[in-house]
C-alpha cells in the first residue's frame, strides 16, 4: 500500500470486519462480575395509585383496525364538488390516501392527502391531539386545528382517531379545507 492513500474495502467485507468486531466483544472473556441470580435481581413495583400502560403489537393493530380507512372518508364526487376541481389519480397507501387534483383550465395541479392515526381509545386520541393544535378550528368532529403552513394542513379528531387534510394546490383555500374536513368528519363517525 503506498503511503497516504486510504485502503478501501467493499461492503461485504466492511460489514463483515464490523460484525466480527461487534461480536467480539459479546464473548464471556470469565473477567467480568457473574450474573445476578434471578432472585437477586431489583424489582420496581408500581404503587397501587399507579395506573401502569403497556402498548402492544395487539392493541396497536386493533387502534389501526378500529380506525376509518382513509380513502373512505371523501369520495371523488365530494372532492370535486367541494373544490371544483377534477380528480385525476388516486394513490392509497396503509395510513394515508393522496389525490392529484387540478383545474383542467390551466393545468395547475396539486395534492390532496388524507392520512389517519388510530388510538386505542377516544382519552388516548384527545391526548395526542394536543401535540397538533395551533389554531383551534370549531364545529369541525370532536376538535380540530388548523396548521396555517404550506401547506396548510387540517388535523381532525373524531373519536379514536386524527385525520388530517393537507392541501397542496394553491385552488383548495381554508374554507374549501374546513369543509373537506367537515364532510370527512361526518363519513368517519
Amino acid at each position: 500500500m503506498k503511503s497516504g492513500k486510504f485502503h478501501t474495502f467493499s461492503a461485504p467485507l466492511a460489514t463483515l470486519l464490523a460484525l466480527t468486531a461487534v461480536l467480539a466483544g459479546c464473548g464471556d472473556a470469565g473477567d467480568g462480575p457473574e450474573p445476578a441470580a434471578q432472585g437477586d435481581a431489583p424489582v420496581s413495583v408500581p404503587s397501587p395509585d399507579e395506573t401502569v400502560e403497556a402498548t402492544t403489537p395487539a392493541a396497536d393493530t386493533a387502534a389501526k383496525a378500529a380506525a376509518p380507512d382513509s380513502c373512505d372518508l371523501l369520495t371523488i364526487a365530494e372532492i370535486k364538488k367541494l373544490t371544483g376541481l377534477a380528480v385525476s389519480i388516486r394513490t392509497d397507501t396503509p395510513d394515508r390516501c393522496i389525490w392529484i387534483v387540478e383545474k383542467p383550465t390551466d393545468s395547475h395541479y396539486g395534492g390532496l392527502t388524507i392520512g389517519v392515526e388510530g388510538y386505542a381509545t377516544a382519552e388516548k386520541a384527545e391526548e395526542a391531539f394536543k401535540w397538533y393544535v395551533d389554531e383551534p378550528v370549531p364545529g369541525i368532529g370532536d376538535e380540530a386545528s388548523i396548521k396555517n403552513d404550506d401547506p396548510a394542513s387540517l388535523a381532525i379528531r373524531v373519536g379514536a382517531a386524527k385525520i388530517t387534510i393537507t392541501e397542496q394546490n394553491p385552488a383548495i383555500t381554508r374554507e374549501i379545507l374546513f369543509e373537506l374536513g367537515r364532510s370527512a368528519a361526518r363519513n368517519a363517525a
